[in-house]
């Protein structure tokens, strides 16, 4: 069975776009990891910046994606589907950027507890996703998705777990209440990642059982 509203040619764009997309976020979610395994307060000026750089060539490239959607008649999935996924993937690059945002306000002389191990589940987690968008791509069938799908669920589980005992170490541990508000928001960072990613893997799923496949 294939889709039903554009040729299969179109079908390939899209989903590319998709996948390209969703490289943005992958690539500052690296970007992140790799900054905070060699933490310098010197050098978030710069983390920020390049990080910032690559939500901004994501918004460019999210920008092309609408307007390829408002201008196309026959499409391979409903408009609002498209339009859907398109700030889905978007959120979660918009999450993993709050999150060089808040080390580069709250300048950390270092990172809070875990926020490296918290980084690398969120990278596992959007490995998923990114396949996921594969699957979505080449062999787009429920019992395939399903495993990816509670794969994610899983991590963004295990993500809120993590949240919680970092969050009841540090209320039990610091006993500077400015510190203790700038490191909850920044766990509430970095446990929006998978939640993001959980929404955006759902949502594909969702679109999957509803055409039946």
């Amino acid at each position: 069975m294939g889709f039903h509203y554009a040729s299969k040619r179109k079908t390939e764009w899209y989903l590319r776009g998709f996948r390209d997309l969703f490289s943005f976020a992958t690539k500052a979610a690296n970007e992140v990891e790799l900054f905070f395994k060699s933490y310098r307060k010197a050098e978030l000026g710069e983390f920020r910046a390049r990080v910032h750089r690559i939500e901004h060539e994501a918004d460019a490239r999210r920008k092309a994606l609408v307007e390829k959607v408002m201008e196309d008649r026959f499409l391979p999935f409903r408009r609002t589907d498209i339009y859907e996924i398109v700030n889905l993937i978007d959120d979660v690059t918009d999450a993993i950027e709050e999150i060089s945002l808040r080390c580069y306000l709250y300048e950390f002389e270092a990172l809070p507890h875990d926020s490296v191990e918290y980084m690398e589940l969120n990278i596992e987690c959007l490995e998923k996703c990114r396949a996921v968008l594969r699957l979505f791509d080449r062999k787009p069938r429920k019992e395939g998705l399903l495993p990816l799908i509670e794969d994610v669920a899983r991590l963004e589980e295990q993500g809120d777990a993590e949240y919680l005992n970092d969050m009841t170490l540090l209320h039990r541990n610091s006993k500077e209440p400015l510190y203790i508000m700038e490191a909850s928001e920044f766990y509430s960072c970095l446990e929006k990642v998978s939640d993001t990613a959980r929404e955006l893997v759902s949502y594909l799923g969702a679109i999957i059982y509803r055409r039946g496949r």
